[in-house]
Parts: C-alpha cells; structure tokens; sequence
C-alpha cells in the first residue's frame, strides 16, 4: 500500500473548502453534544443520581417508563400533545415518526407501547414516553413547572445530540441508537459522555463501563449488554474531542486500515491507541492551524477516503464504463499507484480492431508461436500465488471480444484457487501445444503432458469500455461477468478546479446544457464528454477572464475534434455537422442566465 500516494490524491480530490466543511459539520455535532451533556445543572444531576441508584438493581424498572408504561395515551392528549412537539420537539430528528402514531394513543390513554405497535416505531415511541417520564419524575422532585420545562428541554436536546452524532459517524451505532436510549438510565449515559469527554486514559473509560458499569441495547425485546466493539467505537466518537486521548474512530474499518498502514494487527484496542496516536501524530494533509480535535477529524475523513481503495472493495472483474474524458484512465492508475503494484505486476493494453487471438491468448507469429499477453500474466500469477496481478483492457468494446475471450468467459467467475484447483480448461490451440519441444513454457500448467489454462484468483482483470464506441462487438455474456462502474462527467471536481474563473458558474451551466443535449442527440445519458476534456477550458483563459472569445476556441480545438470521434458511429456526415454547430451555439456567455 502506496501511503503517500494515498494521501496525495485525498488532497487532490477534495477541495480545502470541502474538507473544511465536512469538519466544520462533525466539529459541531460534536460540540453540539459536549454542550448539551453540560447543560445539566447540580439540582439536576441531584436527581438523576438519586434515580438512578433507585433503578441500579433492577434495570426492568427502566422499562416501565417506556414500552411498558402502562398510560402511553397520556402523552398524546391532543393540546398537551400539540404543545409539546412544538415546545421541546421541534428540531429532534425522530419527531415525525412520534407525530404518526398520534391517533393510535389519542383514543386510547390506558395502553402501553408494547401492546399497540412493533418494530423500530415501537421504539421511538417508547423514547417519547420514556423521555416524558423522566421530566414528570424531576417535575414532582423539584416541585416546580418551569423547572420540569427546563429539565425536559435539556434531555430532549441531550438524546437528539446522541443521534446527531451517530447519524454523522458511525452506521452501526445509528442502528443501535434507540436500544441504547431506552434501555439505559439517563444518568448512566452522562456518565459515559463526560467521561469519554474528561478522562485521559482511554481503557480506563472502557473497563469503567464494561466492569463497574454495563451499557445495555435492546435485542429482540430483550436486555443485552452493548457489545465491546460499539462500545469503545461510541466512546471513541466522543474522545475525537477529548485533547487528553489521541485517536481515530474506532471501528472495523479503522482497524483494517491500520492493519495495512503499519502491517501489524490494531484489533486489540491497546495497539490501536498506539497506531490511532502516532498516524494522527504524523498526518500532514491537514491546514496547519488546525486544532488537535480537527486534525483528528481530518484523519478520520481521511481513513473514509482510504476505505475506498481496500482490496475488499474491487473486484476481480471490474468494468468502466463512461465516455472520453470520464477518467477511467484515470482510475485504474490511482489503483495502480496506491496499491504500490509494480510494473513487473501488471499488464496495459489498448484494443483495436487489429487484436487477434494470438494478441491475448497464443497463435503462429510467423513461423514461433507465442503466448499472448494475457495468457502470460494468467501464467506470471498462477506461479506467484501470494502477490495480486492486474490485466488492463482498455475499449475492450473496441475489438471482435467473442473472437478473443469467448473460450475463457466462464472462467473469469471459476477462478483458480486453492479451494477451485479443477479450474483449468483446454483451449483451442492446445493440441499444437501439446507436441511442441517448450509446451511448459506455452501453458499455464502442464499435467500428465496436457497444456492447461486458468485464471488465477490472484489476477484482476480491469476493463474499460466507451459508449462512443457502440455494443456491436461485445456480448452481453461477458459484460455479465464484470462488476461495472459507471463514470460520468464530475461537475464537482470542474467546480473545484476552475473556481478561480470569475464566472466560473456560468462556464459549468454552460458545461451541464452542453453535456445534456449531446445525451439527447444520441438518446444515450451515457454519452457526454468527461471533466478531463472540459478542464482543458483553463489553457484558454487569461488572467481568469472567461469570454465568448476563448470560449470559442475552446470549442473549435478541444471540443469539436472529439464531437466528430462520438458522432462518427451513430450519425451521417450531415447529421453530425449540423448537430456541432448546434452545440457550438451553448459555449456563448449571453444565452446563460
């Protein structure tokens, strides 16, 4: 893995405003939470405390003041019911599945949760009454209306952060967020927030709460104590803004990512601090001004761009499909760099019409036969089973590919393994293979004297196929074989790359109709021209300034000399000369608005 390759396309792909942004966003529900788990004064915390030592030996009782609370009705009195959502609801997330079930307690106030709805509804609503409870509670402990007000407003406000921020970060804490809610005392869940938030010793905070204290979740009706892994992962999220603890999120991901950045093995949480503080400790693709919580952020976003690039994510058959310009290309060598593959490792073709056979599998070059470039690298992988091999196929649709890959179709999904060791087929030249004096040399593998070929498990096979150049040569039986990838043209990274255009808003618009209605001509979405071709708009631009001028000539030198390439398959001459001239008519500054 190719580290430094990584994180200089993770600054090349994302602009300083939208990292900026993107940590600005988390930044705040972070401190969102912080602010909301503060807010709770000592009369309070008075309470909350006294409850929960009045529920701690027995956490059913936490039930009763949810989905078993026996008069759920009560809270949905229709003015008290109105108010409330408006008063304390207004901005919590899950307010409108409470709001739904309004008629379903309106009539009936003597029913509990459990007994009128099921599924995950079921659980909102009992955070609802749950929530009431508990300001109804502090209201006759305190004795006083506003007071009450005031205490419910905070526990709203503190539960609605919570989902903030897991529906911000995490996946599978969002999944768990209403089992946590409601199956644990209020109390308990201050506890763990100001502690993640405080403390400077992370497995501290984590024995607390899995040996003197338990997190439980709700599974299947039942109580169960959160698993290990959500629970230091929901402690992690918090600790981003704890200055005393370095570390990144902490999930599978993370893990899997560390595991590859240091080769060592992250699962277990002490040397995920280790490795967690010394990336954050030595990334630089962040501003420099950036606080200590921030660079944390921008590691964590970092770690998310990472994940994309995983082996686990590519497959072994991986097509691209998209127009000039869409940046397959592109792709396949950022897969190439930051997978650290060696030129001996790979293999880069360009298909026209003149492939034959013996190109990509074997044939007579004159008086030798030879193998051709695809059976070599099967054969350099077969051999070399620890390390990953990639074919590159670019236009694959630019040739006859039944005439070169029908035979071998069905291995592209029966791949030789270890486990799949029959996975060998006879092509059709092996018979010439078989009586000639190099045979070993000329196979795959060779058994009882029979030439034999396969496609190794350790080989990926990356295509790429442009719309520009029709269906007619493929078939839809190889296409099957591929996990495809549609590209099309980025209007975000133009936006990124031409904003020191004054009326670089303008230019994109014109882009976008552009793109449009060449998809119209052709009937096809799929064919447009790609950022790569349009970006080229910055050679003819001067002290930032975009007129009809160089617009035109833009036109005239980049754009049209690939308009002719597009149309040449789909339209006549007079077809395609009338159509240019129309789509010229869109690169002029006076018919944007």
């Amino acid at each position: 893995m190719n580290l430094n390759a990584l994180l200089e396309l993770f600054k090349n792909k994302n602009s300083d405003s939208l990292l900026q942004n993107r940590v600005k966003n988390l930044n705040y529900s972070l401190l969102n939470l912080k602010e909301k788990s503060n807010n709770f004064n000592e009369k309070e915390y008075d309470f909350l405390r006294t409850s929960y030592i009045n529920f701690i030996d027995n956490d059913k009782k936490i039930l009763d003041l949810g989905q078993n609370f026996s008069h759920a009705g009560y809270f949905f009195i229709n003015k008290f019911f109105e108010n409330n959502i408006e008063t304390f609801y207004l901005d919590f997330k899950l307010k409108n599945v409470i709001e739904s079930h309004k008629q379903t307690f309106a009539n009936n106030q003597n029913i509990s949760v459990s007994n009128a709805i099921k599924g995950s509804d079921a659980q909102v609503i009992s955070l609802y009454i749950f929530l009431e409870n508990f300001a109804r509670l502090y209201g006759d402990f305190c004795e006083d209306r506003e007071l009450k007000n005031s205490f419910k407003k905070k526990l709203v406000e503190l539960y609605g952060a919570i989902y903030d921020l897991f529906e911000s970060c995490s996946t599978n804490l969002v999944k768990k967020y209403l089992g946590i809610a409601i199956y644990n005392h209020p109390m308990l869940i201050l506890e763990l927030i100001n502690s993640s938030l405080k403390d400077d010793n992370f497995m501290d905070i984590v024995l607390n709460f899995t040996q003197e204290h338990t997190i439980n979740e709700n599974f299947d009706g039942e109580y169960e104590i959160l698993d290990n892994d959500s629970l230091i992962e929901f402690i992690s999220l918090i600790a981003i803004i704890n200055n005393n603890i370095n570390l990144v999120f902490y999930n599978k991901n993370s893990i899997k990512i560390l595991n590859l950045i240091y080769q060592k093995d992250s699962s277990e949480i002490s040397k995920f601090l280790e490795f967690s503080k010394d990336f954050i400790e030595n990334f630089k693709s962040c501003p420099t001004n950036s606080n200590i919580y921030e660079k944390k952020i921008y590691c964590q976003i970092f770690f998310e761009f990472f994940s994309n690039f995983n082996n686990d994510n590519i497959s072994k058959n991986t097509m691209y499909i998209g127009s000039a310009g869409t940046g397959k290309y592109n792709k396949i060598k950022e897969l190439l760099d930051i997978k650290n593959i060696s030129f001996d490792k790979y293999n880069f073709i360009t298909l026209h019409q003149n492939y034959d056979y013996s190109d990509i599998m074997d044939g007579f070059v004159g008086t030798n036969f030879i193998n051709g470039a695809f059976k070599n690298i099967c054969k350099k992988a077969y051999n070399d089973p620890n390390n990953d091999y990639f074919f590159i196929i670019e236009n694959i649709n630019n040739c006859d590919t039944n005439a070169l890959f029908s035979e071998i179709c069905e291995l592209l999904t029966d791949r030789f393994s270890n486990s799949n060791q029959n996975a060998f087929i006879r092509t059709k030249n092996a018979h010439i293979i078989d009586n000639l004096d190099n045979k070993e040399e000329l196979s795959v593998a060779l058994k009882n004297g029979f030439s034999l070929f396969c496609i190794p498990d350790n080989l990926y096979i990356i295509t790429t196929l442009d719309p520009a150049f029709g269906y007619d040569n493929i078939c839809v039986s190889l296409i099957s074989k591929f996990e495809v990838i549609k590209l099309s043209c980025d209007y975000d990274y133009l936006e990124m790359h031409l904003k020191d255009i004054t009326n670089y808003q303008q230019l994109i618009k014109i882009f976008k109709k552009f793109n449009e209605n060449i998809s119209t001509i052709l009937n096809d979405e799929s064919m447009q021209l790609g950022h790569f071709i349009l970006i080229k708009i910055k050679n003819y631009i001067k002290n930032s300034d975009l007129n009809n001028e160089n617009l035109a000539k833009f036109f005239n030198l980049e754009i049209e000399p690939s308009l002719k390439v597009m149309f040449s398959k789909f339209l006549t001459y007079s077809e395609s000369k009338k159509n240019i001239d129309s789509l010229k008519s869109i690169f002029n500054l006076n018919k944007i608005q």
